[in-house]
């Protein structure tokens, strides 16, 4: 082998490389702190002590990783974007989320298995953030604060006790709405009028032929 005492320069010019066989081993560090190898079936990065920092300096330039596409190229998995300030995040070369100064954006759907927001934080939905629903600390809304109507859609409508065990209210689609009280039905609506179950009490009843 040998030993070098200073700079080692290869001559770019004449198309000189530094090749080392499988199983070789750059070492950095005057403990080996930091190597790069290539086992012939992949090639690895090490860095056995304290951080390993990637730095791009050029003025707005970009750091990205590149993947194969799935038809023998390659394509952006990941970009850091030095102009933007920005990470984004890639499928196939296509971004799909970009973090921002407020927060991220995703383009496309976004699976989660749950999602958790504090007190007051609110989902919002619309141009004009029309429809709103959060949790206040004490309440739960939801707050359409635009044109419109709210509109729930089921075939069968229903409002439970907070321990699901209890109905509070049932609308079935082309049928009945059912009213309950501790869970036990008191009222329904029929296809001649409603149905009461127990007794019902008002201040006044006005009867007339049925239409």
């Amino acid at each position: 082998g040998a030993t070098v005492t200073g700079s080692l320069i290869a001559d770019s010019a004449t198309g000189t490389n530094i090749s080392l066989p499988d199983d070789g081993v750059a070492t950095f560090g005057t403990s080996g702190d930091f190597t790069i190898d290539n086992d012939g079936s992949r090639t690895r990065l090490k860095a056995l002590i304290g951080n390993l920092d990637i730095r791009q300096q050029t003025n707005d330039g970009d750091v990205t990783i590149l993947n194969d596409d799935g038809t023998g190229g390659v394509t952006t998995y990941l970009k850091a974007d030095g102009s933007e300030g920005e990470v984004q995040l890639y499928h196939y070369g296509s971004q799909k989320l970009a973090t921002k100064q407020g927060g991220v954006t995703v383009t496309g759907s976004l699976i989660a298995d749950s999602v958790d927001l504090a007190d007051d934080a609110r989902i919002k939905l619309g141009d004009s953030d029309d429809l709103q629903i959060y949790h206040d600390g004490s309440h739960s809304y939801i707050s359409d604060q635009g044109t419109g109507n709210v509109k729930v859609l089921s075939s069968t409508f229903q409002i439970m006790n907070a321990a699901e065990n209890k109905n509070g209210l049932v609308a079935r689609q082309n049928a009945e709405v059912e009213l309950y009280y501790n869970g036990v039905e008191r009222f329904a609506t029929t296809e001649g009028g409603a149905t009461v179950t127990g007794s019902l009490v008002s201040d006044s009843v006005t009867t007339g032929p049925l239409n």
